[in-house]
């Protein structure tokens, strides 16, 4: 029995490392990314191919050896079992990728791999085969670790050996993230004081490089070359071990270091230790987020589409609780072949608790320290008011397809709008950690730097962030003020500088030879780069003079006075056609419309707090027919002017309304076409029919509509907890016939407390004949109040038309039904 125990635990061992292991090392032996989220160590790596080579084939044969307790038939029994099951595992995984029927996938792969165990029963061949394949588990788990990233993880780089500097100030450095110097600027060329008063205050005390330049477009090869003075290279990742030297080892010996990298770990852990969660916990979120993983790799097209998405990031995959808070270390994550679209969750953990977090710890100590900050602002996802508030509808990018602008003005317009907005949140940051430095008495002597890692563009057909001869000028300007120690005035700098100049500027002021060779030049050298470079993935790269980059970039700077104007925020809200309207009382005899309006969470404005963190300012929905020029009205005066703007075939449109406009509790908002100088109220809007839903059936407005489950599709896969708000987040479509649902309606229980549209573009879901490939705007995040939430349940129902379909949840969600 010992014997045939023995044997039989060797072919299964050969048949699951077939099955399930090596599909599994195949492909995070190519991705430390998935290791790094989670902050594994070597030893973490070490143990979990073990257990997924040795142990979990184990467990199998414990199975097969609990059931010889009853007889050897039922061993024999279970044996040939299991390995119809690990077989018909094995088919699958050929078989899917040559066709999208989950039935055919699943008779196909069931009779190859039945087949398989009666061959195995009664030939003596096929076992034969897997006692020769005995070595094969072995050579996968070697092969593994040997490709593994454990080296990546643990990192090897040291502090360099300087000199005693001859002075030691404080230095402080802060860059700001997708942050266009241009965005600052008035009609001057100076910092706007109206909208920008701490970066004003900044400018008046430091020396502003207004000509400073980015090297490369992405975040995590931008802010490495900031912190090392060295130009990115292809093939490395955002890795202490890929950047060996850098400002971090340069000043280990002499300064203590306080560091927030949001997405790169540059800092050596040993000079920037890094709070881990426990081995077990490491462990289960890898084990959690490895049964969605194999479930893409083995699981039939169709049930795969089901499966929460593992494009956006490397963990949580099956949704999670993203609690905001000052104690929580970033979620470290990065890829070799697209770094910029890991960095997801981290851009939507709300930036101001990391913010608020560093800054306090800002203190004068025995020793010299360097305090650095990598935040995530004002990049998308732009959520963020001036006043510091969120607003609720902040997901997608309207008129973005593959990250290039629509040819359609007035929807990129409202794109820099909320871009504009965003930035004033940094300026209000800034401003704390000035007066923090000030208060301890730091500020004086210290050295203070602040930039960004690189621009954004705002040009109609053009690329938002990938860097080319027509976006070059925007990409590549960014914000470079050095506060130098005993700097009391300020002055502009108008000398060709770039990012890399900020660790020899460093070591210039510090007066310490720097220990390797950089790319950079210090800033108070009289050299200066004579070209503008901005650098992409796989070895691009735009070009251009000087002086043709600065003519262009401030022919931007035109374009956003034209629309914004400068000074009061009140320019930017009143952007749009017949602006003139607003502030107008709405005449009580306007005439109705034929065209009807949804609005995105109108039930949010019967009960408004103004003392919210979240702001009801951003009024956005859809038009029956378009395309029409809007009015929004508040309370029966006209608070913003906007236009609509075509969304797959269905006019959408987006307005801010000044949060003064709003009174406490109640307010009706409606929405006006513009006709002529005239006004058409739509039918529709905040003040009136709601939705129920009560024993089964669902009323949205004075319709019943019919809950079918299976006619939409989608899911509930992800949420972050904030403060006073809760975003809650996943996808929602009519897949077969390639169709976007009319709106997701949010109930607790059976009251109804939201109804948003999907406006974040969602890959990896067919719809219709779109390729999984293509992103659609099929994903949804709402911002919702905690008064609003409770303690659920939360049900989420998609409608398109006189149907409505519940959505599936995750099964971590904690509002689940």
């Amino acid at each position: 029995m010992s014997r045939t125990l023995g044997k039989n635990a060797l072919h299964l061992t050969v048949l699951w490392a077939f099955a399930v292991a090596q599909p599994l090392f195949e492909l995070l032996g190519k991705t430390p990314e998935f290791f790094v989220a989670r902050g594994s160590t070597g030893g973490d790596v070490v143990v979990f191919a073990l257990v997924l080579a040795v142990a979990a084939p184990a467990a199998l044969v414990g199975v097969e050896a609990l059931a010889g307790l009853a007889s050897s038939r039922a061993a024999s029994a279970t044996h040939l079992v299991l390995v119809a099951l690990l077989s018909a595992v094995i088919a699958d995984e050929v078989i899917r990728k040559h066709t999208h029927s989950t039935l055919l996938v699943f008779l196909t792969a069931a009779l190859l791999g039945a087949a398989f165990a009666v061959a195995y029963a009664r030939t003596r061949a096929v076992p034969l085969v897997l006692t020769v394949l005995a070595p094969v588990p072995l050579i996968f788990l070697g092969v593994f670790l040997a490709r593994s990233p454990i080296a990546k993880l643990e990192g090897t780089a040291k502090a360099l050996s300087i000199a005693a500097p001859r002075r030691d100030p404080p230095i402080v450095v802060v860059i700001f993230d997708e942050f266009p110097v241009t965005s600052l600027m008035d009609g001057r060329r100076r910092v706007d004081a109206g909208r920008f008063p701490n970066f004003a205050a900044l400018a008046r005390q430091a020396t502003w490089y207004r000509n400073a330049t980015s090297v490369h477009e992405d975040t995590t090869e931008a802010v490495p070359a900031i912190m090392t003075g060295l130009y990115p290279r292809d093939g490395s990742l955002p890795l202490a071990k890929d950047h060996p030297d850098s400002v971090f080892t340069l000043l280990a010996s002499r300064y203590r270091e306080d560091v927030y990298e949001s997405v790169t770990q540059i800092c050596p852990t040993k000079i920037c230790p890094r709070r881990r969660a426990s081995f077990l916990d490491r462990i289960h979120s890898l084990a959690d987020d490895l049964e969605v993983v194999y479930g893409h790799l083995v699981l039939p097209k169709r049930l795969e589409d089901g499966l929460p998405s593992v494009s956006n990031t490397w963990q949580d995959f099956g949704g999670s609780s993203h609690t905001n808070g000052a104690e929580q270390d970033p979620l470290i994550l990065k890829s070799a072949t697209d770094l910029n679209s890991e960095v997801g969750r981290q851009m939507w953990r709300d930036q101001r608790f990391t913010w608020d977090a560093w800054v306090d710890r800002i203190e004068p100590g025995s020793r010299p320290t360097l305090y650095l900050m990598h935040l995530l602002m004002p990049h998308y996802p732009w959520r963020y008011l001036p006043n510091g508030k969120q607003y609720g509808t902040a997901s997608g990018i309207d008129g973005l397809q593959h990250d290039r602008w629509a040819q359609d003005r007035w929807i990129v317009a409202q794109g820099w709008q909320r871009h504009l907005f965003q930035a004033g949140l940094p300026d209000r940051l800034l401003g704390s950690l000035m007066r923090r430095l000030k208060r301890e008495g730091i500020w004086n002597q210290a050295l203070v730097a602040v930039l960004a890692d690189h621009g954004v563009s705002f040009i109609p057909g053009e690329h938002r962030r990938d860097v080319d001869d027509g976006n070059l000028p925007d990409i590549a300007s960014i914000p470079l003020f050095v506060k130098y120690p005993g700097e009391r005035r300020g002055r502009i700098s108008d000398k060709s500088a770039e990012s890399v100049d900020l660790v020899p500027t460093i070591a210039d002021v510090l007066g310490v030879r720097l220990p390797y060779r950089v790319d950079g030049i210090s800033l108070r050298s009289a050299r200066q780069h004579q070209e503008v470079v901005v650098r992409a993935p796989r070895g691009a790269a735009a070009t251009g003079s000087a002086v043709r980059f600065h003519r262009a970039k401030y022919a931007t700077l035109g374009r956003q006075l034209d629309l914004f104007g400068s000074g009061s925020w009140a320019h930017v809200y009143s952007m749009g056609p017949n602006r003139e309207l607003i502030g107008r009382t709405v005449p009580a005899s306007t005439p109705r419309s034929a065209v009807s309006v949804t609005i995105d969470g109108e039930n949010l404005f019967r009960d408004v707090d103004l003392a919210s963190p979240l702001s009801p300012g951003h009024v956005s929905g859809s038009v029956s027919r378009g395309p029409l020029d809007l009015a929004v009205a508040v309370n029966g005066r006209v608070a913003a002017v906007t236009r609509t703007f075509d969304v797959d075939g269905d006019q959408h449109f987006g307005a801010f309304v000044p949060d003064k406009a709003f009174r406490q509790g109640a307010n009706q908002v409606d929405v006006y076409a513009v006709r002529d100088g005239g006004l058409e109220r739509l039918d529709g809007g905040a003040s009136r029919a709601s939705c129920t839903l009560q024993h089964g059936t669902l009323r949205n407005g004075g319709h019943v509509v019919r809950i079918q489950p299976g006619a939409l599709h989608g899911r509930v896969e992800d949420w972050f907890n904030e403060r006073d708000t809760v975003r809650v987040g996943g996808w929602a479509a009519d897949t077969v016939g390639g169709r976007l649902v009319d709106n997701v309606l949010v109930f607790r229980g059976d009251t109804f407390v939201y109804s948003g549209t999907t406006t974040v573009g969602r890959r990896g879901v067919p719809f219709g004949d779109t390729p999984p490939t293509e992103a659609v705007r099929m994903g949804f995040a709402f911002d919702l109040p905690r008064s609003l939430i409770g303690d659920g349940p939360l049900r989420f129902f998609a409608i398109r038309g006189g149907v409505a379909s519940e959505l599936a949840y995750v099964k971590r969600f904690p509002w689940r039904p």
